[in-house]
């Protein structure tokens, strides 16, 4: 199970913690210089970036009805 995040130039992935990893697994992709998503970016990003493709996921999330167009339709500044 995961989850993420689309935007016009990335892909933010979030996989759980598992019985196989007790940490957070994160993937980012730059979708123009790779658009089939073979190499993850998440170790070369800033952790600003990494917060805020986190936050939107979050707030995705949370959201019901009629916010989630609200949020969809924002930009995330991403």
């Amino acid at each position: 199970e995961y989850s993420g995040v689309r935007t016009r130039d990335r892909l933010y992935v979030e996989w759980p913690a598992s019985s196989y990893s007790s940490v957070l697994e994160r993937e980012v992709y730059e979708l123009a210089s790779d658009p089939y998503q073979l190499q993850s970016r998440h170790a070369s990003v800033s952790t600003a970036l990494l917060s805020a493709m986190a936050a939107r996921l979050n707030t995705l999330k949370a959201c019901q009805g009629a916010s989630c167009r609200t949020v969809e339709d924002s930009d995330p500044g991403f």
